[in-house]
């Protein structure tokens, strides 16, 4: 006789719903980050946004998390300030 084990998953979620919780940086032509991230929108709601650096991909820590638009171009001229800074 087959034997079906009784043991419950942790939790609700598919085998494959943990991929949405991967995140995969966005990038533009140049091979920069793009200002705002995302993670992906699940079961009909908007994903977490934040902002980063186009260079290095660090989120900056002035900068919210957000479902929706952070507005990132704001954090621009904070940015230029912090690589003057490193230079």
């Amino acid at each position: 006789p087959e034997r079906i084990s009784k043991m419950p998953f942790r939790d609700n979620r598919g085998p494959l719903e943990d991929l949405y919780a991967l995140h995969i940086p966005n990038c533009d032509k140049r091979g920069q980050y793009n200002l705002k991230q995302c993670k992906m929108s699940l079961h009909g709601q908007r994903g977490e946004c934040w902002c980063v650096h186009p260079h290095t991909g660090r989120p900056i820590p002035s900068a919210p998390t957000v479902r929706g638009d952070p507005n990132c171009s704001q954090y621009l001229t904070e940015l230029e300030l912090l690589d003057t800074a490193q230079i």
